[in-house]
């Protein structure tokens, strides 16, 4: 009996890989493993490998083992294996698979296998571009494939990229380590497809007007423009006078901004044209930024100058500063506060800007990072102990603590969904929190370290 080998639906574990770059002629390819739909049952089986076959024989795919077991994979997805591979013609993924079992109230029952090694075709003429990421997703018969309660003969279809969903229930999210992004559909919280973005892109952007992503890709000092709607980079064009940009975002779909920590530079950058605005030296090691709509100005936190700073966002002159505890990262601007998370006091200060002089100070979790909101409840990812926390917006206190799989850092929040995603790069995945039940549920796994994410909405 194999009873101590199956993953328990409430488990989480990592399946973050090692990160690797594609060269000159060669393609990504991301496999994640689902159920047929419809379809559900109580096999397990324990891949070892998964490979893809084609013209020039088989390459076997990073990552491929694990054990999976029917009912952990019939409320979401798998990540299951990733690689690089030459640009060409494929024909079929090959998977080995070592056990099997039936799962039952009574145990569990082992199963011969009618194979070791399973060959599942791919449509017609798959190819993969030199430079491109895909994604392709296997899809699990796995009540039929146990036959007569003692043969497991898997049953298996390839689907591949349906292409990009409608820009509605979509959120992206960057994993610079691979050079992708992948699309994720909010109304199932699934993998839904990838896209190439060289350069390591992190931080983006979304002009609703002009269907248009603007992402930051830091490792080549760029901001790349894609189309939202087919998902081809339209444009890109070069931030200039620093070398590594290192946060992003705009206050509309004009008017974007770059920070350059280690470089203590400000830059406005005009996203229609690509052309630099202004720039401004400012503080030390400027760390996060946001847009402050009430008052029409950029809010800064600088980490070693201990400041906050208010800009006029034209002249990117100063307006005004306040002095916080040592390592400010996030901000939020909440009614007449501002939130800044203090990530070397573990604390969470709450400025009046009417006053602007700090009212509160709250303890949060370890090394506090970054801060979203839906108008009742602010949610602040807690770096160094593994956690979110959630603080009443109105009574200005803390309410719960949210364990997570492992340390978080970016978050976003979506608007038409209950769902607050949080970035787990030492997991290799993005975790999800139920806002309104203020609980963890399965992190959607990628593989590979998230950096940011964006909602389309």
């Amino acid at each position: 009996m194999l009873t101590g080998c199956v993953t328990s639906p409430s488990q989480s574990h990592s399946v973050l890989l090692p990160p690797t770059r594609a060269g000159a002629n060669q393609a990504r390819l991301s496999i994640f493993l689902q159920l047929q739909e419809g379809k559900s049952g109580d096999a397990w089986m324990e891949i070892s490998s998964v490979g893809l076959r084609g013209n020039d024989g088989l390459v076997v795919l990073a990552g491929g083992s694990g054990d999976f077991a029917a009912h952990d994979v019939a409320d979401g997805q798998r990540f299951l294996a990733r690689g690089v591979v030459a640009a060409g013609q494929y024909q079929h993924l090959q998977l080995s698979i070592t056990k099997a079992v039936q799962q039952g109230e009574k145990g569990n029952i082992p199963l011969l296998l009618a194979a070791p090694q399973i060959q599942v075709a791919l449509p017609g003429n798959f190819t993969l571009h030199a430079g491109e990421s895909r994604s392709i997703f296997l899809r699990w018969d796995a009540a039929d494939s146990i036959v007569e309660g003692a043969l497991f003969q898997p049953h298996f279809n390839v689907v591949t990229e349906p292409g990009i969903p409608l820009l509605v229930d979509l959120a992206y999210v960057s994993c610079p380590e691979i050079d992708t992004l992948y699309l994720i559909r909010t109304d199932k919280n699934m993998v839904a497809g990838s896209l190439a973005i060289p350069g390591q892109p992190t931080y983006m952007v979304y002009a609703a007007d002009r269907k248009k992503i603007y992402v930051l890709s830091q490792g080549l000092g760029l901001i790349h423009v894609v189309e939202a709607s087919t998902g081809r980079i339209i444009d890109r064009f070069k931030i200039p006078l620093v070398s590594s940009p290192s946060y992003f975002i705009a206050s509309d779909s004009r008017n974007g901004y770059v920070l350059a920590e280690q470089e203590n530079e400000l830059l406005h950058i005009d996203l229609v044209s690509g052309t630099l605005q202004n720039r401004r030296r400012l503080g030390y090691q400027p760390r996060t930024i946001t847009w402050d709509e009430q008052k029409g100005q950029l809010i800064v936190a600088s980490g070693l100058s201990q400041a906050i700073y208010f800009l006029d966002p034209l002249t990117l002159q100063r307006r005004d500063s306040s002095a916080v505890a040592s390592g400010p990262e996030g901000l939020l601007r909440e009614d007449n506060y501002l939130y800044v998370a203090e990530g070397m006091a573990n604390t969470l200060a709450i400025l009046d800007m009417r006053s602007m002089q700090t009212v509160k100070r709250l303890n949060v979790g370890f090394q506090p990072r970054r801060l979203a909101s839906n108008n009742r409840h602010i949610f602040l990812t807690n770096k160094g102990s593994s956690s979110v926390s959630v603080i009443s917006s109105h009574q200005q206190r803390l309410v719960r603590e949210i364990p997570l799989a492992s340390s978080p850092f970016e978050l976003a929040l979506s608007t038409i969904r209950p769902w607050v995603y949080v970035t787990l790069p030492e997991h290799g995945a993005l975790g999800v929190i139920d806002q309104t039940a203020h609980r963890a549920l399965r992190p959607i796994e990628l593989g590979s370290a998230p950096a940011a994410v964006l909602f389309l909405e």
